[in-house]
This record gives C-alpha cells, structure tokens and sequence, in this order.
C-alpha cells in the first residue's frame, strides 16, 4: 500500500512537472492538460510493460536480442497506438484546439515514438537500477550478519582461553592456600558475572571494563612470588564512554603469559588513559633473549587485532615491539 501511494505520488508530481515544462506555452488549461495527459500516459504504459514484463522476463546479459526486439515492438506498437488516439481526437474534434497548433503529421509521429522511447528507456534503467539497489542491500546485510557471527565467534575464543588459564590458578592455590584460592574465586566470580550478564551488547561502559580488567590483573597476581614486580595504572579520566568488551585482556593476559621467572627482577607494567577523545594503553613486561616467534601471543593477539578491524576500522593503532630484553605494547583507539 505504502509503495503504490509512493508511485501515486510520483506520477502525480511528474504529470505538474510536464504540463508545465513541456506545454508552458499553451495558454488554454483544458488543452495544457489533455496534452500532458497523452504524454503521461503513453510513458507509463511503456513504463510498466517494461518494468513489470519485458526486462524481468527477456533482459540477459548473454542474448540481449529478443529483449531488444521486443523493446523495438513495444515502442512502435505504443506510439502507433497513440497516434491513432490522438488523430481520432483531433478529427473529431472531441478535444477542441484553443492555442495555436503548427504541428503537422510528421510531428505527431515523430512526437509519439520519443516518447514511447523515453518511457521504455526509464522503465529499463528503473528496474536495473532497483535491482542493483537491492542486490547492494542485501550484500550489506549478509556482510553485517557475517561480521557479527566472526565478532561473537571471536569474543567467545577468549572467554575459554581466559577461563582455562583462572582454574588452573585455582587448582594451584588449593593446595597452598585455601583462603587464597576462596579469594580467587570470589574475583573469579565477579569476572564470570562480567562475561555473562554485562557484555551481551556491542559496547560497554568503560567503568565496568577497567574494573573487570582490574580483578583480572589481581587474580593473576595471587600465582605470583615476591620477586615480580606489577604496576598498572587506570586514570581517573576513565569513564564516561564505552568500548567494545574484551579488547584489552588479550594484551594483558600475554605480558604476564610471557614475563620469565627465570630474571632476577620480572617487571610487568601498564598504563590506561584517556584524553582528547583517545583511549591509549602502553604495556611493557620484561622478557628473556630468544625468538619474538615464541612471543607472538598465539590466539588471543590475533583475534584482537581482527575484532579491532572489524569494530574500529581507521579509528586504532596496536604496535607491538619486541627490544629482546622487553615486550611493549601501545594501543590506541577512538572509541567514539
């Protein structure tokens, strides 16, 4: 109903445009009127047989010929056709002339196939061009479902990865300490509440993803001696706005995954701000001297860097340095 009162509206708007355009020089309305009525008709009859018929059913890119051949038919036929009508109008005066009328018979003819032209031409660019029109949108909607299948399938690669590396902090614990382990499963517990009640949407507030980041950090140092040094800041300018969930753990989660306890002085330090509508994240954590091959971080880096393309494309920079002796990492995104 809406796309037939659309059309309505069209042709309507098309026909006070023509009279006015075409037959601005006729002084008499009934005459101005009747003329553009001819005209709008015949193009909408041309219209809709082409729309509707001929290029649905014979327009191919392979054997264009009957499509063609057809069109050629449809033109001459609905000009003839218009020709007779208007010679029988005239001739029996049934539309009397009040203007000034110089058209001879070569005029009318030639008049009425332009514009069965015309209308054959606009019905085929029409319909080529709502066909492209919805073959785009359902490009872009197939390609924004693969995207949010590749999101949700890549967020759920990390809460696994992260959940097998809290057990096994866990498991360590009950044996050494069993108010340490309740302590990490009371951090453990508000981090699953994280996961699965506060992030099933695209974005979160920033507040929730420091403090989840921060139990993290916590729990991962309950499974560390005295030796290690960890210093992470948040700044207070750290609220306020969201951010896809997630995105950092990988980055932290591998800085103490490859920090050596095998140094004197293991050191695993970061830093979040954010400023001039920038969020920045420096890391930096000592390592021991063998390949950057072995420090690539595996899954967790890797589908961070792709859910960064996917969420903040243009809009984030992840530079990773490997000196031998440290691993820094920057990250900066506009999260707005």
């Amino acid at each position: 109903m809406r796309k037939a009162a659309l059309q309505a509206l069209f042709w309507f708007v098309f026909f006070l445009g023509w009279q006015r355009v075409v037959y601005g020089y006729v002084d008499n309305t009934t005459n101005r009127l009747a003329f553009t009525a001819f005209d709008v008709g015949q193009i909408m009859l041309v219209f809709y047989l082409t729309y509707l018929l001929i290029t649905p059913r014979l327009f191919s890119r392979r054997n264009k010929l009957p499509f063609l051949l057809t069109m050629l038919a449809t033109v001459l036929l609905a000009g003839a056709l218009l020709i007779y009508i208007m010679q029988y109008f005239l001739h029996h005066q049934v539309m009397p002339i009040r203007f000034n009328f110089t058209w001879n018979y070569s005029d009318l003819v030639a008049n009425r196939y332009i514009i069965a032209l015309l209308g054959a031409l606009a019905g085929f660019i029409g319909k080529l061009f709502i066909e492209w029109f919805q073959a785009k949108r359902k490009i872009e909607e197939a390609e924004k479902l693969r995207v949010a299948a590749e999101l949700t399938y890549l967020k759920t690669q990390v809460n696994p990865h992260f959940l097998f590396n809290a057990i096994n902090t866990v498991y360590i614990q009950i044996d050494e300490s069993t108010e340490a382990a309740k302590h990490t499963l009371s951090a453990f517990s508000d981090m699953l509440r994280y996961q699965l009640y506060e992030c099933n949407h695209d974005k979160v507030p920033i507040e929730k993803e420091v403090e989840y980041l921060q139990h993290y950090i916590e729990l991962q140092k309950m499974r560390l001696d005295e030796r290690y040094e960890v210093d992470f800041h948040f700044d207070e300018s750290l609220r306020g706005f969201t951010i896809a969930p997630f995105l950092l753990i990988p980055v932290i989660e591998n800085m103490f995954k490859h920090v050596p306890g095998t140094i004197d002085h293991p050191a695993i330090k970061g830093a979040l701000n954010y400023s001039n509508e920038q969020l920045t994240f420096h890391g930096i954590n000592t390592t021991e001297q063998h390949s950057p091959a072995t420090r690539t971080g595996g899954i967790g880096l890797a589908n961070l860097k792709r859910r960064l393309a996917l969420i903040y494309p243009g809009r984030h920079t992840l530079t990773i340095k490997d000196n031998g002796d440290k691993y820094e990492v920057w990250l900066t995104l506009q999260p707005i």
